[in-house]
């Protein structure tokens, strides 16, 4: 702190100097001398400010801690808000961990300007990459020929639609988030139907393997991973014996995707929500 004060003192000085320009290098007049004098104590009396602000700050701090007082980091959107007053919407760094307090991550703080402000989860991987379809177009069926997984159409499921997010709402949980898979705050809709986060179906054919609806998953670049034990399941689903299609849940768990599908039939995440877990954690890696 002392080599800033000096630094900030020596700019004043030299400003002060330097302020009457032509006469910088020659004799000083009597005004331009009284004018230097002048800004000397200014500077010094800023230095004095300075000074008094540290020593009361370290005072303040000091009684804190004797008090067993602990400064801690913002858990949330609201406690930054409850700092920083003017704060907006946009990127934190909050320690939302009861267990792990230590350990940080970026979220997304919305409607900083209500009472209660909201964590979303920004997903580098774009929208492309972070979608859940229930696809449309249903086949014709007829007697024998009915399972199949081709041929003529007829009718529209109405429960169709295709979701892409941008950012995801988030909850904590101990050492847990758990993401709010019906929030589509950031999100884009094609179709008459919102598709929650993670899920995927259609109405397209009975026959087992012939699922057109799919849903992807990708948290590259995000801090978090899936959290062991999350996995896909059917739901509602026709035939019985239909199963989820081409699970895939890379190693690292940043990125899961499926295809699903039935007569109709649907897949979503096991228990109805989607957890995440930081590596640093829990000892997870």
């Amino acid at each position: 702190m002392d080599d800033w004060i000096r630094s900030k003192a020596l700019v004043f000085l030299c400003v002060s100097v330097l302020w009457w320009g032509p006469n910088v290098f020659g004799v000083l007049t009597v005004r331009q001398a009284a004018h230097l004098k002048r800004r000397i104590e200014e500077v010094t009396s800023k230095i004095e400010q300075v000074k008094l602000r540290v020593v009361n700050t370290h005072e303040v701090l000091s009684s804190l801690a004797q008090t067993g007082f602990a400064i801690t980091e913002p858990k949330s959107c609201r406690e930054v808000k409850s700092r920083l007053h003017a704060a907006s919407d946009g990127d934190y760094t909050i320690h939302p961990f009861s267990m792990c307090q230590d350990t940080s991550i970026r979220v997304y703080c919305h409607n900083m300007s209500s009472e209660n402000p909201e964590e979303f989860l920004t997903l580098p991987s774009g929208p492309d990459n972070n979608f859940a379809i229930k696809y449309g177009p249903r086949l014709q069926w007829s007697g024998a020929v009915w399972y199949r997984c081709s041929g003529p159409l007829y009718g529209f499921w109405n429960e169709a639609g295709e979701t892409r997010f941008r950012k995801v709402r988030i909850e904590f949980e101990n050492y847990k988030v758990k993401i709010i898979q019906d929030d589509f705050t950031f999100a884009t809709t094609t179709g008459n139907n919102d598709v929650p986060y993670g899920v995927a179906g259609d109405c397209y054919s009975p026959l087992n393997g012939c699922g057109r609806g799919t849903l992807k998953v990708n948290l590259t670049g995000t801090d978090l991973k899936l959290a062991q034990g999350v996995q896909w399941t059917m739901w509602y689903t026709w035939p019985g014996d239909v199963t989820v299609q081409d699970m895939y849940i890379s190693q690292d768990r940043k990125v899961a995707s499926a295809r699903c599908g039935g007569w109709c039939g649907h897949c979503k995440p096991e228990g109805d929500s989607i957890l995440l877990s930081h590596p640093q954690c829990m000892g997870e890696n």
